[in-house]
């Protein structure tokens, strides 16, 4: 944490507080007939899994992904439909951010404070399983693409050629998103840049109480959780922000953020 006021005059005063963690994990070692341990909650779940490779990173999540060319590009089938590597699980994210922080400032001019909060969470993904069953019953944003029929972009497995098979919307998300979806598609960005707390009060003045017991008495209005600056993910990226197990990898049905609004009074004798 670091600290500093840096503007102090006689009617203005500007303090600002700055916060930043870092969180670095490695697997050193498994059990030598085991080599991969799947947490039992997610093996249930069928977008993906979080799992402990010996040499990975604590949150490891494995999944079905593409199967790909040497350079990358995705595999199709004769069909024009994209090719699913289901023989085996690869790692294709962390659920744990690269790093958190927060940026706090507090503004004040002789009985007025201005006070604002920015918290920040850069980097982690999570499978978003809302996006996944969405897309595969065709009401998710995304399936609005290719209603007129699509191409898919990749190399024909058989041919090692461009693909140019026309195929229908139905097709591609069914493939992509049907019973089990592939966890590459859903996988997204937790990074988020959001204004946690604004508030701004007037102290009273003590003239006002001279005759009274009352020493200070302060009135504010405050907002919490206002909005997003930035954020990369469709969905709301804090759905398991209060989370400490496995779920945080993943999202289902998660209920906007609540934007709350209030006045405070305090009064002190």
């Amino acid at each position: 944490m670091i600290t500093g006021t840096p503007i102090q005059t006689k009617d203005w005063r500007w303090d600002v507080t700055l916060n930043w963690g870092k969180n670095t994990t490695r697997n050193v070692e498994l059990d030598e007939k085991n080599k991969r341990y799947v947490f039992p909650l997610t093996t249930n779940v069928r977008v993906g899994k979080v799992v402990i490779d010996e040499g990975g990173k604590f949150g490891d999540i494995v999944s079905t992904a593409y199967k790909r060319n040497k350079e990358g590009r995705i595999l199709v089938s004769d069909d024009g439909l994209p090719l699913i590597d289901t023989k085996s699980e690869k790692v294709i994210g962390n659920m744990m951010p690269e790093w958190t922080g927060s940026f706090g400032t507090t503004l004040s001019w002789k009985n007025i404070v201005l006070n604002a909060l920015i918290d920040v969470r850069y980097g982690g993904q999570f499978l978003s399983m809302t996006d996944a069953y969405a897309t595969g019953a065709g009401n998710s944003k995304r399936t609005l693409n290719g209603r007129d029929g699509m191409v898919v972009n990749g190399i024909v497995e058989s041919t090692g050629q461009e693909n140019t098979k026309q195929i229908t919307a139905q097709e591609y998300y069914a493939t992509i998103a049907g019973t089990y979806p592939v966890g590459e598609e859903f996988l997204h960005d937790a990074t988020y840049v959001k204004l946690r707390e604004l508030s701004i009060g007037y102290t009273l003045p003590q003239v006002w109480f001279r005759n009274t017991p009352i020493t200070n008495v302060k009135v504010s209005v405050v907002g919490r959780d206002l909005f997003n600056i930035y954020k990369a993910a469709p969905v709301n990226a804090e759905f398991a922000q209060n989370s400490q197990d496995v779920f945080q990898a993943f999202e289902l049905a998660a209920l906007p953020s609540t934007r709350t609004i209030g006045f405070s009074l305090n009064v002190k004798f």
